[in-house]
C-alpha cells in the first residue's frame, strides 16, 4: 500500500475479475476480515447463485397480490 492508501492489483488479476479503468466495483470486508472487490455483475451473480428461488413464479405471485389488493377494495367499497 501506497502512502495516501492505494493500493496495486497486478494486471492479471485485474483481468480475471473484470476490472477494467473506469470502471465501477466495490470493495467489502468479508466475514473472516478479509477484503472482496467485486464489480457489479460479479455481485448479481453472486446474489442470483445464493437466492433460493426453487419454483417461485414472480408473474403469479404479482397477479396473486394485485387480485387481493382488489379484493380488499371491493370489500372496503362494499363497508362504505
Amino acid at each position: 500500500m501506497g502512502p495516501k492508501g492505494r493500493i496495486s492489483i497486478p494486471a492479471e488479476m485485474q483481468r480475471a475479475v473484470e476490472l477494467v479503468e473506469g470502471g465501477e466495483f466495490v470493495i467489502r470486508v468479508t466475514a473472516d476480515g478479509g477484503l472482496a472487490i467485486e464489480t457489479p455483475a460479479a455481485i448479481k451473480r453472486r446474489l442470483l447463485a445464493a437466492a433460493p428461488l426453487g419454483d417461485w413464479d414472480s408473474t403469479a405471485e404479482a397477479r396473486s397480490d394485485q387480485e387481493d389488493e382488489e379484493a380488499d377494495d371491493a370489500r372496503l367499497e362494499a363497508q362504505r
